[in-house]
């Protein structure tokens, strides 16, 4: 059994849900650092639209997933997740926060989210073919793609009264 598990996981197949993930986040754990590391878990889970298990992720569903897992609710799609979230400049991202792209430079909108890790990197689950990974926000591809970040962590935690400019989002 633990032979076929091992080759099922390793072909991206099978994923285990990860029941400890939400028993790690408790009240004394900070909220941020169970997001990470509820994110970091699911490094190498494939794409899949509309995905928002482990067996799958599509960008939004990781985000639902993980955020759900540390015990915030967040919107299930990437429009209404930068709709919902509190705005925050990039110079004031902080690991946990949610970055957003576009996949066409001529008419921004938000298209694609991932989960910030610090350092100018974020993990996201990028498209058909690929798994979940980390990538650089200083890449010219994503660089050239940033639309904003929102934030869903407790109000008094940043700065009030920061602002960025509204985006058209898809639908």
């Amino acid at each position: 059994m633990f032979v076929l598990a091992a080759f099922l996981l390793i072909a991206g197949i099978y994923v285990p849900e990860q029941g400890g993930a939400q028993s790690q986040c408790t009240s004394e754990s900070p909220v941020r650092s169970c997001v990470l590391d509820i994110a970091r878990r699911c490094l190498g889970v494939r794409y899949r639209l509309g995905g928002h298990t482990p067996r799958g992720f599509d960008c939004s569903g990781f985000v639902y997933y993980v955020f759900r897992k540390s015990g915030i609710a967040v919107p299930r799609t990437a429009a209404e997740q930068y709709k919902t979230g509190r705005k925050i400049r990039r110079g004031r991202l902080k690991p946990g926060d949610l970055v957003f792209f576009s996949r066409r430079i001529s008419r921004p909108a938000v298209q694609h989210v991932g989960i910030y890790t610090g350092n100018d990197r974020f993990i996201h689950a990028p498209s058909f073919g690929l798994r979940v990974s980390s990538a650089s926000m200083k890449d010219r591809y994503w660089r050239a793609r940033y639309i904003g970040a929102v934030t869903f962590c407790a109000a008094g935690e940043e700065t009030p009264g920061e602002s960025q400019a509204s985006v058209p989002v898809s639908k």
